[in-house]
């Protein structure tokens, strides 16, 4: 049996210069302007992200053409075996879900014409805005998904090096940034304020 013999009750922290202190910091002044730094960059990266979600739903929207079914076929099949897997790994089932098999893959198979649509789409308008990723870009991306394998860095950089598919799909994400970049920077955008929750 245990016995417990004295309960404490934490103290809330006084944030004050001797804190900021503590925490690295020169001053209150100084851990006050990093915090509203990283704050604004993580608005930034919301606004961003919802701006690029937009984008690409008008692009959705805009452009109906019939798809390779080939495409929309190796799209699903790639969603599809990687969320079966991941439900296997979770020892989970449609019915956990709150779907069926049925629901699921037409939901899926949406996804994968979208994402089929607006490839052809992105590569269509970034090739008429000659829009290229650098080996400087791929490189940046190539080390941060170093970063994300600590230890395996070596590892990381050799089944890149050695799959070229693989270095398509780092590319994928940098080209396709550019390319809603270019839409934004030809588009007639008007800046209105929000809140975080809004986003």
């Amino acid at each position: 049996a245990t016995k417990v013999t004295k309960v404490e009750k934490s103290k809330a922290a006084v944030i004050d210069d001797e804190f900021a202190k503590k925490m690295g910091f020169e001053d209150l002044a100084k851990l006050k302007d990093m915090v509203k730094e990283r704050a604004a960059a993580e608005f930034g990266q919301m606004t961003g992200m919802k701006l690029k979600r937009d984008v690409l739903d008008a692009l959705d929207k805009q452009y109906t053409f019939e798809l390779p079914e080939k495409l929309v076929e190796a799209e699903f099949n790639g969603i599809w075996n990687a969320l079966t897997a991941e439900m296997t790994r979770a020892k989970k089932t449609f019915e956990d879900e709150k779907t069926t098999e049925e629901d699921a893959r037409k939901e899926y198979r949406a996804i994968a014409e979208r994402r089929v649509r607006l490839g052809l789409v992105l590569g269509t308008l970034g090739d008429k805005e000659g829009v290229q990723v650098g080996e400087q870009e791929l490189q940046q991306a190539l080390y941060a998904r170093m970063r994300q394998f600590p230890g395996q860095e070596k590892q990381v950089v050799d089944y890149y090096r050695k799959n070229p598919q693989a270095m398509m799909e780092l590319r994928g994400p940098i080209f396709e940034q550019k390319v809603v970049d270019a839409i934004v920077a030809k588009a007639n955008v008007t800046d209105k304020p929000v809140t975080k929750d809004e986003l």
